[in-house]
């Protein structure tokens, strides 16, 4: 996976997450998949807060995405 645009690291990892959280037996669970950055940054799909459905899809979106990640002089 390439580094975070925003802050160049590598500690970037591909996770599933349950975004359903709310513990009640009737909402269920659902997975989606998300890329975290250690700085904080996050990549959805191309929906508001919604995940990938496979971690490939993640990490394809990942690196296709533009580089903003910039030095100032």
């Amino acid at each position: 996976m390439k580094p975070c645009p925003f802050c160049g690291s590598n500690e970037v990892k591909v996770v599933r997450i349950d975004v359903e959280p709310q513990n009640e037996a009737w909402y269920g669970k659902k997975m989606e998949t998300f890329v975290l950055c250690s700085c904080g940054v996050c990549l959805f799909d191309d929906h508001f807060h919604v995940g990938f459905d496979t971690s490939e899809e993640a990490v394809e979106a990942w690196n296709r995405r533009s580089d903003v990640h910039q030095t100032r002089t």
